[in-house]
């Protein structure tokens, strides 16, 4: 049994991770912003912790008293919130294996889970994997503007090795249980169809682009795996960055399919990303592969892909909308 801290735990990933931690029989604390959240927390035999993200010295408290053995972070935080995070655990980290060397055990390091994405990848049509170059010169294709600063952020990660058993976890694109990241394209055929219209309607994204993805579930099962298998993959050295994807569509497809499911009946039109960075990133392109996570991790992916099952997908989103109408990315 392992204690979980989970920050971002009422989240998108962070509260369907720590539901799947707790049927494994973890103990799972996880992190809440008011007390509403928290509730919902412990409603779920979630552990919370009443707190923002920016309160490090609450959680590095709970994580030196509770003796916690993995940290996740899936907090989408930004570049600097992200960097002031992984300095405190990394304190912390060296903190407990200097303790444990005077006490005369054999030092066992904490663990952080850091959920990154493949949108580091940028867009390429060479074939990518766990190892390629990310952010620097000499990479296969730069990261869009919105993760300019995440490349960063994982080698800031990976350089605390010696402190800290670490892992980056990339999952692609999501799609499943109304991500509302989807917005962007959905929301205008969802409006048209409402409107009866069955004209034209324009969305930001490259008809092109050949986009990778990772439903929600299999995003969860990985990173559940991360969590279980992180000492065994610290203990052999083994490159600790895996990449979650499991298939490659076309983003005009999706979209065309997704509409019809969304009640719309006229034409999409694919106009390209613009200055959108959002746009930008949702219409990257790349080959990924995930072959190492299935080794490593013994990850065992689900789903086939999103048109695969677009009515559940499309279905979803729009209860998430009726749920949550001012919901934000």
């Amino acid at each position: 049994m392992v204690k979980v801290l989970v920050l971002g735990a009422t989240g998108y990933i962070g509260f369907p991770l720590c539901q799947s931690l707790l049927r494994a029989s973890h103990t799972v604390y996880g992190l809440a912003r008011d007390p509403k959240k928290a509730a919902r927390l412990a409603q779920n035999e979630i552990i919370p912790v009443l707190g923002s993200n920016e309160d490090r010295k609450l959680y590095v408290e709970l994580i030196r008293d509770e003796r916690i053995d993995v940290v996740v972070d899936s907090t989408s935080a930004n570049a600097s919130d992200s960097v002031r995070t992984i300095e405190s655990i990394v304190a912390l980290g060296r903190e407990r294996l200097e303790a444990d060397r005077a006490r005369g055990w054999s030092p066992g390091k904490l663990g952080y889970i850091y959920v990154s994405g493949m949108w580091v990848h940028g867009s390429s049509p060479e074939p990518i994997n766990d190892f390629s170059l990310v952010g620097v010169p000499g990479a296969p294709a730069q990261p869009p503007s919105i993760v300019s600063w995440r490349p960063a952020v994982e080698r800031q990660i990976l350089a605390y090795r010696d402190a800290l058993d670490v892992m980056i976890v990339r999952p692609a694109l999501l799609y499943g249980r109304g991500n509302p990241l989807w917005k962007i394209l959905f929301d205008p055929l969802l409006a048209a169809a409402k409107e009866g219209s069955s004209g034209v309607v324009s969305v930001r994204a490259d008809p092109d682009a050949m986009i990778p993805l990772v439903h929600l579930d299999d995003t969860v099962s990985g990173l559940h795996q991360a969590v279980e298998r992180l000492p065994l993959v610290s203990g052999t050295n083994a490159w600790p960055v895996f990449d979650l994807v499991t298939s490659r569509e076309n983003l005009r497809v999706i979209v065309e399919v997704a509409g019809r499911e969304l009640g719309f009946r006229g034409k999409v039109l694919c106009t390209g990303v613009g200055d959108d960075g959002l746009a930008e990133a949702m219409s990257c392109g790349v080959r990924g592969d995930s072959s190492r996570a299935r080794d490593l991790l013994d990850w065992h992916p689900k789903f086939r892909g999103m048109v695969d099952g677009i009515e559940r997908y499309a279905m979803s989103f729009m209860a998430m909308k009726e749920v949550s109408p001012t919901s934000t990315i």
